[in-house]
């Protein structure tokens, strides 16, 4: 049984003994006044499992509400009503009713947007929900009465009223009062759990000026990213020369983020086509925001033209709009409302939106150690996850290439970038059908096409980013693979072997840390070409591993083949009680209420590792996948605008940071 089962077991056991414990303990769930008069306080507890945890645990609420009345009924009566409700479908229907309706009231509520509003009608739901239940209960009361005893309509529905006005509103009263509170003590015992309202991370949101500051730059973030996601801003090989390091559509997007800048009043400028630089205001110190513009190809089995932003039920799809376009913009407008609002104090704010993020994040080794700008004071980059990374895995990046004969095999090509894992292997050979039989016989997913030149064989996987390579299923090894079991005597057996396990056992790099878990291995990019196989390697590792050691290893297990290092990344590790992280931590808790997620590290690698007191600041979060680099990208448009508020919160902070810091020198 997994942990999940047994945790929701032991809450489904926790709310039928509460249950039963207030419905069978006298003058606690069910009020007796003069024999005549019964009210319930059990129906707060139904509430509370709706607000905190969700439908399921309120229906079994409901249920179990409405059978421990029953039993009360026959076992212990304390009014002259009880006997009828040994009758179920008086007793136990509209307590069930009642528990699916509140579960999935507050379910609803939790989806509104809108933060004011949801806190209000969270607050009211119980209330409101306390007269549904008064209602559907006298109502099937009524309803057996009439079909059963039709004569006494009139008296009964006298009767009922009475009660119901009386009764109705005291219960009313008591959830009104009961719920929010009890809620709020319950969901902080869990802490931690992501259950229903969440309702401690909703009345812990503090009412700050950000969101409502942030407003009116919704639409335009919102209309210039589908301008700025219309750039194929991928890496160009073909248009890549001196004057366009990247290729022109990395070029055409710089100028882009640069126009916008000019446009609204900073200075900005773009160095030799790598980075552009955007400031605003004076001062020694800064607080910098590093992005950028560059993308992943935008690859195969789009729903629709990736480079046309599409929006369905308030989400935008499209190359580029989380990764990190998108977050870009959410970062800069944050920047412009505080800018325009005069909030920004005796520091300089500077943006860098850079070109070559996917591949290696060159022009920032440019900028900050060619050009020898100043490192930042305090920064961020959003290109990550909320609520913060405070640590990311150290890299090594290698090609690994070989003369080698495939027999039959005239070419194969897999991949786009190093940290992508495949997700389509084409290879053009002869006798294309033995290998098709290979994979149908293990349910591979393929397809065989006959050609002048031979026949295709395309191998399918699933995409993922390359720093989570056991999210994806590699097209290019299952190639290998499968082609050294065609003809095992060639020698990309060794590579099919080796590179197969995604945690590096086969190269021996395999090994785990407590911060950054398990090492990983992704396979990028293969090519096979006149007789030459390339492949484009990605490896992530924590503190455990030595790079040296592996690196050797990665030799040892590559021969016959040439493994070329192309460069390692170190670690980037800040401790969660340093300044910095207190602060973004803040602004974002301040912003969203969340106080159960923690910062973490993480194996992707992120611009912060590029520059001094930087870390990946959001925007993305665990309950919501926005798929990056692959064919379904997405965001929510509430994120970018939430993203917005925390940012500019975030911004105003390390700037407090940085003023008390001048004053220190100051008086020292």
């Amino acid at each position: 049984m997994t942990n999940k089962a047994i945790y929701k077991m032991t809450t489904y056991a926790m709310i039928i003994a509460i249950i039963a414990v207030m419905t069978f303990i006298p003058e606690v769930g069910y009020i007796s006044i003069g024999g005549v008069i019964s009210f319930t306080t059990v129906h707060v507890v139904v509430l509370i499992c709706a607000m905190v945890f969700g439908w399921q645990e309120a229906f079994v609420a409901g249920i179990t509400m409405g059978v421990c009345s029953l039993i009360k009924a026959a076992a212990m009566p304390q009014s002259v009503f009880d006997p009828d409700f040994i009758n179920p479908f008086i007793s136990v229907l509209p307590r069930a009713i009642f528990g699916l309706a509140a579960g999935f009231t507050y379910e609803g509520i939790n989806k509104i947007p809108s933060r004011g509003a949801k806190y209000t009608l969270a607050i009211i739901a119980a209330p409101v929900l306390t007269l549904f239940h008064s209602v559907i209960t006298l109502s099937c009361y009524w309803l057996w009465d009439y079909l059963w005893f039709p004569i006494h309509e009139g008296t009964m529905m006298a009767l009922l009223s009475t009660i119901f006005t009386v009764n109705g509103l005291i219960e009313m009263g008591i959830a009104l009062v009961l719920v929010p509170s009890i809620s709020l003590g319950v969901a902080a015992g869990l802490h931690g759990k992501n259950h229903g309202m969440k309702f401690e991370e909703l009345l812990r949101r503090k009412k700050t000026m950000y969101p409502k500051l942030v407003k009116d730059y919704e639409t335009p973030l919102k209309e210039n990213l589908v301008k700025f996601c219309a750039i194929n801003s991928a890496y160009d090989e073909a248009s890549s020369d001196e004057a366009n390091p990247y290729g022109l559509g990395v070029t055409k997007a710089l100028n882009f983020i640069k126009d916008l800048a000019t446009s609204d009043g900073f200075r900005a400028t773009i160095y030799d086509n790598q980075v552009c630089e955007i400031l605003i205001g004076e001062g020694e110190k800064n607080i910098t925001i590093m992005s950028h513009c560059d993308t992943v190809p935008a690859g195969d089995g789009w729903e629709g033209d990736p480079f046309t932003v599409r929006e369905e039920d308030g989400i935008l799809y499209g190359r580029g709009v989380s990764d990190d376009k998108g977050p870009t913009l959410s970062a800069y407008y944050a920047v412009k409302a505080l800018s325009d609002n005069h909030m920004l104090g005796n520091y300089q704010v500077r943006i860098l939106v850079g070109g070559n993020e996917e591949r290696g994040s060159s022009e920032l080794k440019y900028y900050f150690h060619t050009l020898n700008k100043a490192q930042p004071t305090y920064g961020f980059t959003p290109d990550s996850d909320f609520p913060l990374v405070y640590g990311e895995k150290g890299m090594i990046n290698y090609m690994v290439r070989g003369k080698v004969d495939i027999p039959g095999v005239k070419s194969i090509k897999a991949g786009t970038a190093f940290n992508a894992v495949i997700d389509k292997c084409s290879i053009t050979m002869e006798g294309g059908e033995k290998l098709a039989a290979l994979l149908a016989e293990d349910n591979i997913p393929y397809s065989l096409e006959k050609g002048e030149e031979g026949d295709e064989v395309i191998v399918y996987g699933k995409s993922a980013h390359g720093s989570m390579p056991e999210k994806g299923i590699n097209a290019g090894m299952l190639g290998l693979k499968y082609l050294s079991k065609l003809y095992p005597e060639c020698e990309i057996k060794v590579l099919a072997k080796n590179y197969e396990n995604v945690n590096g056992l086969g190269i021996g790099g395999y090994a785990s840390s407590s911060v950054f878990g398990l090492n990983t291995l992704n396979v990028g990019i293969i090519t096979y070409e006149n007789g030459e196989l390339i492949m484009a390697v990605n490896f992530r590792h924590g503190e455990t591993t030595d790079p040296e050691v592996v690196m050797k290893n990665i030799e040892e297990n590559t021969a016959p083949f040439e493994a070329k290092f192309m460069g390692t990344d170190k670690l980037l590790y800040y401790p969660t009680d340093s300044p910095l992280v207190k602060t973004l931590l803040k602004a974002y808790r301040d912003e969203t209420g969340d106080i159960s997620t923690q910062p973490y590290a993480i194996g992707g690698g992120t611009y912060a590792k590029e520059a001094d007191n930087v870390v990946a600041f959001g925007i993305e979060k665990a309950d919501f996948d926005t798929y990056m680099h692959s064919n379904k990208e997405r965001v929510k448009v509430s994120a970018l605008n939430e993203a917005m508020a925390i940012y500019a919160h975030a911004i105003v902070d390390l700037g407090k940071l940085i003023e008390n810091e001048n004053e220190v020198q100051s008086v020292g």
